[in-house]
């Protein structure tokens, strides 16, 4: 990409365009501290950028996530001392902006009213010994309005410089599920997935305990999971933790899970996965899977088709 802009995700729009999202302009202010501009960037069909914006802060300010809205607005998340919330105009012009949560991950999508954002946000500022994290999700309105406060996972962390969380939302055609664990080795939380409907209200929640191994606490803990809706509604978690890759699905209507696990590919000689699960047309699954860089392992990146069955998965890669 021909841009001086660190791009951190990309996101599909209208009419096959991509935005692509991040910081710009990073720069060191005084020792030990480090501020930049948040980057939006749209891309044509030829992987060209046609248009791109930068958004300054006398803080470290960074883009995580997008939803695009049916009015054609962009609204966008991330980082700004707390989380920072905006919607953007055609042309790159702040429409109003928010600040909310505590300034770690966070995502957003579209809702019936507006948008909803997911954050960690505590309640106990100023007080080191009863610091507590949870995990919320805030419903607000076109104009930027907070609608209200949902809280989905209870002290998710306890410690104020802490930063290992991991925050997903993932829409389908009538609910939202949100996707949260902690990742530390002192106090790993495993991967709970919470189903809300699109105007934030609590439907169920579900923990998946294989996401978190405490056999060896000073080794690979968790998972950093990919997920996907699948056609008919319900929810696909892949997970790769001890040299496995769990497949869950997980029932739309009630949060049961079937959990089916088959054997990482040999090349990640025991390392994380990275997964990224997708449905194509013809219903089959694919999995695009890679290990994070190395400079005393192979390179391990692959493709294969999940193959799901009543009481067992298998894969095929090349």
């Amino acid at each position: 990409m021909d841009t001086k802009a660190e791009v951190l995700h990309l996101f599909q729009g209208e009419a096959g365009a991509l935005w692509a999202v991040g910081l710009t302009g990073r720069r060191m202010t005084v020792p030990g501290w480090t501020k930049s501009d948040a980057f939006l960037g749209r891309l044509g069909r030829r992987g060209k950028f046609i248009a791109e914006y930068s958004f300054p802060s006398r803080r470290f300010r960074l883009i995580e996530s997008l939803a695009l809205l049916d009015s054609g607005k962009l609204v966008v998340t991330g980082r700004d001392g707390q989380n920072w919330l905006a919607a953007i105009s055609d042309q790159g012009q702040i429409l109003w902006q928010q600040w909310l949560g505590v300034g770690k991950r966070s995502d957003v999508s579209a809702s019936v009213k507006g948008v909803v954002m997911v954050t960690f946000d505590n309640t106990t500022k100023g007080s080191k010994q009863n610091y507590k994290e949870d995990v919320v999700v805030w419903s607000v309105d076109m104009n930027g309005h907070v609608l209200g406060r949902h809280l989905i996972r209870s002290s998710i962390n306890t410690s104020s410089g802490a930063d290992y969380g991991r925050l997903s939302l993932e829409k389908s055609r009538d609910a939202l599920f949100v996707l949260s664990s902690w990742q530390d080795f002192i106090n790993p939380k495993p991967l709970e997935i919470t189903k809300l409907t699109l105007g934030g209200t609590v439907l169920w929640s579900k923990e998946l305990s294989h996401s978190l191994s405490l056999r060896d606490k000073s080794k690979w803990t968790t998972c950093n999971q990919g997920q996907t809706i699948l056609d008919n509604g319900d929810l696909l978690v892949v997970c790769a933790i001890e040299n496995k890759i769990f497949a869950s699905i997980l029932d739309a209507k009630n949060g049961h899970a079937i959990v089916l696990s088959v054997p990482l590919p040999a090349c990640h000689e025991g390392l994380p996965a990275v997964l990224f699960p997708m449905q194509r047309p013809n219903g089959t699954i694919w999995v695009f899977g890679s290990r994070p860089i190395s400079n005393v392992a192979k390179s391990c990146t692959w493709l294969g088709e999940l193959s799901l069955g009543s009481s067992k998965a298998s894969i095929g890669s090349e």
